[in-house]
């Protein structure tokens, strides 16, 4: 059985520097995505992808996704009906070639047609990306929510977007 561990074991100082270089080069991320069932703005993958993909170029960085598992459920929706909930489980293999970092994420999708997996894999790269190079795009996620009284548990409050 897989762990969802980091494998640092291929972690050379020459790809650590790549890294932090081209975190180095990455500004701010501007939400340009708008939820308007949900409303709530947020950064979009391909912006995430467009503020790393040059640094990574330059560094000779490459990330490669590998879909490890997916579960699916169904969802009851709001309106009736149900739409399919795929998790999926990818790891991530980030090399220059010399050295390696593997890591696990999560990412989940849903689409009441056949467009869960690609939201699931979409969504995995996406904080990948944000996550390894330390991407802001402007989130608190301790935040307490505005609407939401104070009920006691930070954890119970938090939101995912």
């Amino acid at each position: 059985m897989e762990t969802a561990e980091q494998d640092l074991s291929k972690l050379t100082p020459g790809l650590i520097k790549k890294l932090a270089a081209v975190m180095a080069g990455v500004a701010r991320v501007p939400k340009n995505g708008r939820n308007s069932f949900h409303n709530y703005d947020y950064a979009t993958e391909a912006d995430i992808a467009d503020a790393v993909r040059e640094g990574m170029a330059e560094q000779g960085v490459l990330m490669f996704p590998d879909v490890v598992s997916t579960e699916w459920s169904k969802v009851a929706r709001r309106n009736g009906g149900e739409e399919r909930l795929c998790t999926m489980s990818v790891r991530f293999t980030v090399t220059d070639g010399e050295g390696a970092i593997v890591f696990h994420l999560l990412g989940e999708g849903v689409d009441p047609s056949d467009k869960a997996t690609y939201k699931a894999l979409t969504g995995a790269q996406k904080y990948a990306l944000m996550k390894l190079y330390l991407v802001a795009t402007g989130d608190d996620p301790e935040r307490e929510p505005e609407e939401e009284p104070h009920r006691g548990s930070r954890g119970a409050q938090q939101q995912m977007k």
